[in-house]
């Protein structure tokens, strides 16, 4: 029979939340004490939605794009592996199409298709946890946070350490105690035990190098460390995820804590905690949520402590954002008959486990949802817009900060016609894109302060040639016996920036004018560097002058500020679009100008042919002058 919550642990969770109508405030600050801005503005935006739109929850919609099996399909990885974003839009009712404010992938899991695309048989696919797979997703996130800005989540566990082919399927649980990964455990050199310790922590590495990437471009992410970490076996022995085997509350706690600590650098900077040689990593972009298996269990134990509840296993001072995996199916009524949502006609656990929730005094968010789980069925949403309007007698109206809709099935727009999605995604409690609290502006280049500057000779590193009238932002080398290198400066007067806004990200855009010779090819990535003010010593305040080709940049923050640099225009009058990383965001001058430096890795390639690209400048026609899109928090 499942095991079911105690009726003293009911009771002693609804006696801790009755009458408290969140009388209990969340907590302003994150678990990370050197959480970045932008971050931490994430968690305050959440933290707002519980009190948003004149009293009512203005739920976040959210959908999950993929992992690694999405960007292996159909044809295999191909060159930008994209994943679909734009597919999940929903035109409203006055035509405008409406973007999820919330996505995220998954890192892990069974890979179904070669590198080459080719279907896998099933009994010869396998659990995979891939750097490079793991930058092709990161990839994608990043180009969506600086183009729409939503709120990013991302699913990301280690393989099981004892049986590394299970994925997070349990093994035999008589050997997968969770306190034996704990780095401060003593264990035997080359024991079982610590092998198994290794290998869940080397992927945690694994998992900490993708974040680490979305750090560096500034991208702020609520990390799932143990989705649905109380899963169990059913009476069967049929069950998931080896962290909710046979563990203890303690054990459980001090290996959350110790995860938030590797990832955060909490502590002494770079020396772990433990014996075992870890290193802390500093990572300041996370937001961490505990997620719990909250809704329709079914016929599997939710692994639930008989004496204690789910509140023993609850990390104190470790946790940003509680969530819950709410799945909704048909067949089982949450409307009573008012119209109104109930927990009261199914799984006696679903109400107490929710009031448990959101009596916390963080933000609550569904993690992972379904409105009609593996359903075809439409729903036309009416579950969700119950749900998001449910007042319990306890904890009163539902704070529900956002919904993550998590596979195929749970999309919104295929749950029901389009009139149906139009409804709910302009309903005043949901929040797309759109709704997030950010304002885009775009500077365009001052033709007067940018232009090319020519170097003396090959071997000088200074320019003794400038041009600040031609049209053209050359980048290169030239084609004499005696090759000289160009660099250009594009140049935004920022100053209309507000001074206390928290600027999130910036996108340099170049348009491409010609191509010479084969740049791109045999000079290496055309990198951008950034001035908050001016790079040289030019008579007017930003005017042009040689000395820009040379200038010393100092903190090194400012140089190389595209990852990879500005991606190659295939075509004449195609644009480029580059996304500053985050210590270039922090450069962005809110009281004069920004200037950025345009050139190549390598000066030249000694071929003594020409090899440079012509962007415009600002002296071009309008439509084809660089632009810079500065997005800051409202």
């Amino acid at each position: 029979m499942k095991k079911v919550l105690s009726r003293a642990a009911l009771a002693l969770w609804v006696s801790s939340v009755v009458g408290s109508a969140f009388a209990t405030a969340y907590d302003p600050v994150p678990t990370d004490q050197q959480i970045n801005a932008t971050t931490k503005d994430v968690y305050l935006y959440l933290i707002g939605r519980r009190d948003a739109a004149g009293g009512t929850n203005k739920m976040v919609e959210g959908q999950h794009l993929g992992g690694i099996n999405d960007i292996l399909k159909d044809g295999g990885l191909i060159a930008d592996g994209k994943l679909d974003y734009e597919v999940h839009g929903i035109a409203d009712p006055s035509g405008v199409t409406r973007y999820p404010g919330f996505v995220g992938v998954r890192y892990d899991d069974k890979q179904k298709y070669s590198l080459a695309g080719e279907a896998l048989a099933y009994n010869d696919r396998f659990e995979t946890l891939e750097p490079a797979l793991n930058k092709v997703l990161n990839d994608n996130l990043i180009e969506l946070w600086n183009l729409y800005h939503p709120i990013v989540q991302l699913t990301a566990s280690p393989r099981n350490p004892w049986n590394q082919s299970l994925g997070r399927l349990p093994d035999d649980p008589a050997n997968q105690a969770i306190g034996r990964l704990v780095r401060s455990v003593p264990l035997t050199a080359g024991s079982a035990d610590e092998i198994a310790r290794a290998k869940f922590w080397t992927e945690m590495g694994i998992v900490a190098d993708g974040l680490k990437q979305l750090s560096d471009a500034g991208v702020p992410v609520i990390l799932r460390p143990f989705a649905e970490w109380n899963t169990g076996h059913d009476e069967n022995g049929n069950g998931t995820k080896y962290w909710g085997e046979q563990q203890t509350s303690a054990d459980f706690i001090a290996l959350w804590n110790d995860v938030h600590d590797f990832y955060t650098g909490a502590g002494t900077p770079n020396v772990p905690p433990g014996g075992i040689s870890v290193p802390n990593r500093d990572l300041h972009n996370l937001l961490f949520c505990w997620e719990v298996w909250a809704l329709n269990r079914g016929g599997i134990n939710a692994y639930i402590d008989e004496t204690h509840g789910i509140a023993a296993y609850y990390p104190p001072g470790k946790v940003d954002i509680v969530g819950g995996s709410y799945y909704f199916k048909t067949g089982q009524d949450y409307i009573d008959g008012n119209g109104n949502f109930t927990f009261a006609q199914n799984d006696p656990d679903d109400a107490p486990i929710y009031e448990y929730l959101v009596s916390r005094d963080r933000p609550f968010i569904a993690s992972q949802y379904g409105l009609n789980n593996k359903s075809p069925d439409p729903g036309h949403h009416d579950d969700t817009l119950a749900f998001m309007s449910y007042s319990s007698q306890i904890s009163g109206p539902n704070p529900m900060a956002a919904a993550y809709y998590w596979d195929d099935p749970q999309q919104v727009e295929r749950q029901g016609d389009a009139v149906e999605c139009a409804r709910f995604v302009s309903d005043n409690r949901v929040a797309t894109a759109d709704d997030l609290p950010y304002t885009t502006v775009a500077f365009v280049s001052e033709a007067v302060n940018d232009g090319y500057l020519r170097e003396q000779n090959e071997t000088s590193g200074t320019a003794d040639f400038l041009d600040n009238t031609a049209g053209n932002l050359k980048a290169g080398d030239t084609g004499t016996s005696i090759e000289k290198q160009y660099k250009s400066i594009v140049s935004f007067n920022t100053y209309s920036l507000p001074d206390a806004k928290n600027v999130v990200s910036a996108t340099l855009s170049l348009r491409r004018n010609t191509v010479v010779g084969t740049p791109f090819e045999d000079l290496g990535a055309c990198q951008i560097d950034i001035k908050n003010g001016k790079f040289g010593t030019g008579v007017g305040a930003q005017a042009l002058a040689v000395e820009d080709f040379s200038n010393t940049l100092a903190p090194a923050s400012e140089v190389a500020v595209v990852a990879g640099g500005m991606p190659k225009p295939l075509s004449d009058g195609d644009w480029s679009d580059g996304f500053l990383n985050a210590k270039g965001v922090l450069q962005v001058n809110r009281t004069g100008n920004t200037q950025f430096r345009v050139y190549f890795d390598s000066d030249d390639d000694d071929d003594q042919s020409n090899d440079f690209i012509n962007w415009y400048s600002g002296d071009a026609a309008s439509a084809s002058r660089p632009v810079l899109l500065v997005t800051y928090r409202n």
